[in-house]
């Protein structure tokens, strides 16, 4: 491994909780500062992505045993939410996680858009082990503009 290796190395800092996650990103000047939207679903679990030492990530989620809600997400590097899914299979497995989706920036439709091509189940009437009122509850919260996702180890 060459030293530009070394200093470019991306890694992932959690999980923690969600006043610690917040305070490292906001400590990074470059970041825009973060704040969490009140009435937001709970998440208990946070991660910060780190690239050549800068947060440059920050996602949440909430383990429920057969199912979790994953959220919080801001990226200010590329491929966040790819780094993120596949960091979080070391916690959360193949459990369907179920998300809300409210972009701080860009389109709501072409995000939504964009996560069913990356294989989210965009607005379901049911899904495999995640009980009827959590469905309902995104449902009434967030219209169409959420989803579930299974992934594959």
């Amino acid at each position: 491994m060459s030293w530009m290796d070394i200093l470019k190395r991306e890694e992932f800092i959690g999980p923690m909780t969600q006043d610690s996650a917040i305070e490292l990103w906001n400590n990074n000047e470059d970041n825009p500062r973060y704040e969490r939207r009140d009435g937001a679903y709970p998440l208990t679990d946070w991660f910060l992505r780190v690239i050549d030492g800068k947060v440059v990530g920050i996602q949440g989620f909430k383990d429920f045993g057969d199912y979790a809600f994953v959220g919080g997400t801001n990226s200010e590097a590329k491929g966040g939410i790819a780094a993120f899914e596949e960091y979080r299979k070391n916690y959360l497995g193949t459990k369907p996680k179920v998300a809300g989706f409210k972009p701080k920036r860009g389109e709501v439709e072409k995000y939504v858009a964009y996560l069913k091509s990356k294989e989210w189940t965009i607005n379901p009437d049911e899904f495999e082990d995640v009980p009827a009122e959590v469905i309902e509850e995104f449902k009434n919260n967030y219209g169409g503009n959420w989803g579930i996702k299974k992934m594959r180890l």
